[in-house]
């Protein structure tokens, strides 16, 4: 097997003296030869196991994937270059077929590139992939996107953006964003920052686009702050911000605070010591940041004699941080892997730092939750001599933790539902201890459930917040939505649904949208066939017989629909309806012409001998004329409705006789 696994004993240096309860290392292991070996990102698969990337061998370097069981045994390894050049995967997303697609760079004599390595579930490869022109490029961070799409950031001095007018700046380095299909193919790639030095580490999914972090020195003063980047699913740019003082601040990971919407960048800081001149500081940061990018708080954290470098982040059970990199105490040849843990409002709760026997260096690159809500951490151990390194892998847990989610659905936390629609909301959360979980849902702070899944109707139309609180009794999680319901269809003509026109006779038809939304689209179809796109359309009805005319509104991944059903009539039948051709119940015809200005026909038809009554009303329901109010005979009809009083609007007829009634519409335009 290609992978070595050890077992091997740890020690332990607690660097931060919180009166918290430390957590114990559960294990931590090693894996590969005596080579150059290690972990830069692991993930969480889909049967519960582990998948890690990174990098083995020595000349060339080459991309590495392990593949383990939730205990960290190796199930698969796998070894991939392209062009035999050295290669590093920095980050890997299991895909939506249960394969893996691996993130990183691929060097050469002249070049480097960004790399994209796709395999499937057994490992093996499907294709690789090449991103950049001619300069330096390279990805730090790949993430999932629906349907089988993938998001890149990372660096590029291959393009620049027009900020110097188009010319070349040497040295210059962007943040680089680059969307791809399941098959590889840019779907759209992009350059961002200024003139200076700019670089992305890490990108997320959010509701309409991404949301990526690294550091910049084109934002902001002279030295490199953190840096935001949003940008829509088309690549452009939402906003664009930079956070830090004097200090080199290096953004390396970014996650997504989901009680709140907001985000978290979790790194370092290299500052000066403010007690000995010339002296500097590497400390751990982590900023803390609202939905719209503005600074909720900034928090450094220097601990006396020791330099810590943050790589990764992520939010444990109880809401807190944990932040994972590496540490060293001042002027120490030895470097341990570290982890910091804070609470919600970024207090220091512990830390410490670990290492394995017999190695001088080590440093954690990644961080995920366990199922048991434990933290796991991937890097590397440095073995000297003779000079050697093996992937680390290590599980540290901790007492007495709340509810872990696991899955969530729907999984966007904005949600666009029409009026009268239905919607299931479920979450999947497990207590580490074992304990029953209790299920509260409120609606607009109305107690609407108490299961793991419930199902909602919303008749009516507005903005709704929905919330589940998951609590074992102590601890409590929480998921909620923010639900819009609207209208799709405000308004419709014509009013009746089933409608006898003669044949050659033009109806025009009305769905008025509810909302204004740039998503809004429409469709009207004719037996079937589209006929048109806009929400107002006029169909003449050339053939005899039945068809069927429907008004569809779409927005926001919902729809909406009016449907007619039409019956064409030979235009002899308005006259004598002879034989068996007649119609069994009173038939109003639309008016014609419709719309009019000065006088249009209205023709109907009368089964037997009766009283009938014609009005007229106005938009809003108010009678403007008596046209018809007496007994007639059975047969076909017809009057003139004279405009000469009416003015510009919509207007309704009704036809009343016995127990029947039906209107239409006319249009009166001057």
């Amino acid at each position: 097997m290609r992978v070595l696994l050890l077992i091997t004993l740890f020690f332990m240096v607690i660097t931060a003296n919180i009166a918290n309860a430390q957590p114990e290392v559960e294990w931590m292991r090693l894996y590969g030869e005596n080579t150059s070996d290690e972990f830069r990102a692991h993930v969480r698969t889909e049967n519960g196991g582990w998948a890690f990337a990174g990098v083995t061998g020595r000349n060339p370097n080459v991309n590495w994937l392990v593949t383990t069981d939730a205990e960290g045994e190796p199930r698969f390894v796998g070894t991939y270059n392209i062009d035999d050049f050295s290669g590093l995967a920095s980050d890997l997303v299991q895909t939506e077929d249960g394969g893996y697609l691996l993130a990183g760079n691929h060097s050469t004599n002249e070049r480097a590139d960004a790399s994209a390595i796709r395999v499937n579930a057994n490992g093996d490869e499907i294709w690789e992939r090449l991103y950049g022109d001619a300069g330096t490029d390279g990805f730090s961070a790949v993430a999932g996107v629906k349907e089988d799409r993938f998001i890149f950031a990372g660096l590029s001095s291959s393009w620049v953006d027009s900020l110097e007018n188009g010319q070349i700046i040497a040295g210059g380095i962007c943040g680089f964003l680059v969307f791809i299909n399941g098959n590889g193919e840019i779907i759209w790639q992009n350059i961002y920052g200024g003139v200076e030095t700019d670089i992305l580490r890490d990108v997320i999914v959010v509701e309409g686009g991404f949301v990526a972090a690294g550091n910049s020195r084109s934002l902001g003063d002279d030295t490199r702050n953190l840096w935001l980047l949003r940008v829509d699913e088309e690549g452009r740019e939402v906003w664009s911000f930079g956070y830090g003082n004097e200090a080199e601040e290096h953004g390396w990971a970014i996650i997504r605070t989901e009680e709140d919407n907001g985000f978290a960048i979790a790194g370092w800081e290299d500052a000066p010591d403010p007690l000995n001149e010339g002296e500097r500081l590497l400390n751990a940061i982590l900023l803390k940041l609202d939905e719209n990018g503005e600074e909720e708080w900034f928090n450094r954290y220097p601990f006396d004699g020791l330099e810590v470098i943050i790589r990764d982040v992520v939010r444990t059970p109880d809401g807190g941080y944990a932040l994972v990199g590496t540490s060293r105490e001042d002027n120490a040849f030895q470097s341990l892997a570290y982890i910091l843990y804070l609470d919600n409002n970024g207090e220091v709760m512990w830390s410490r730092s670990d290492g394995v026997d017999n190695a001088t260096m080590h440093e954690y690159f990644s961080a995920a939750l366990a199922e048991d809500g434990g933290v796991t951490t991937t890097g590397h151990a440095q073995f000297n001599p003779p000079i050697s390194r093996q992937g680390l892998f290590a599980k540290i847990t901790s007492a007495n933790l709340p509810p872990v989610f696991f899955e969530w659905s729907p999984e966007d936390s904005v949600i666009f539902l029409k009026q009268n629609d239905d919607c299931a909301f479920s979450v999947d959360a497990r207590d580490p201890e074992g304990a029953d979980l209790i299920y509260e849902w409120t609606l607009n702070e109305q107690v609407v459930g108490d299961e793991e899944i419930v199902i909602l109707e919303f008749p009516e139309l507005g903005d709704f917040r929905l919330t589940v609180e998951v609590s074992d009794g102590v601890h409590s999680r929480f998921v909620s939505w923010q639900i819009h319901v609207f209208r799709l269809i405000s308004e419709y003509s014509p009013l009746d649904s089933a409608l006898t026109v003669v044949q050659d006779t033009t109806i025009q038809f009305l769905v008025q949208p509810g909302i204004e939304d740039d998503t809004l689209t429409f469709l009207f179809t004719l037996d079937g066939d589209s006929i048109g796109n806009s929400p107002l359309t006029n169909i003449q009805f050339d053939d005899l017989g039945e068809h069927l005319v429907q008004g569809s509104v779409m927005a926001r991944g919902c729809c909406d629909s009016v449907v007619w059903h039409m019956t064409v009539v030979e235009p002899n039948l308005i006259r004598e309806f002879p034989g068996q051709s007649s119609p069994t119940m009173p038939v109003l015809f639309p008016p014609n012409p419709n719309p009019f200005n000065s006088t249009t026909s209205i023709k109907y038809f009368l089964p037997a001998v009766g009283m009938i009554q014609i009005n007229l009303f106005n938009a809003h329901g108010r009678l403007t004329c008596s046209i018809v109010h007496e007994k007639q005979q059975a047969g076909a009809h017809i009057f003139n409705l004279n405009a000469a009083d009416l003015s510009t609007g919509i207007y309704i007829i009704r036809f009343q006789t016995g127990g029947y009634s039906t209107t239409c519409k006319a249009v009166v335009m001057k």
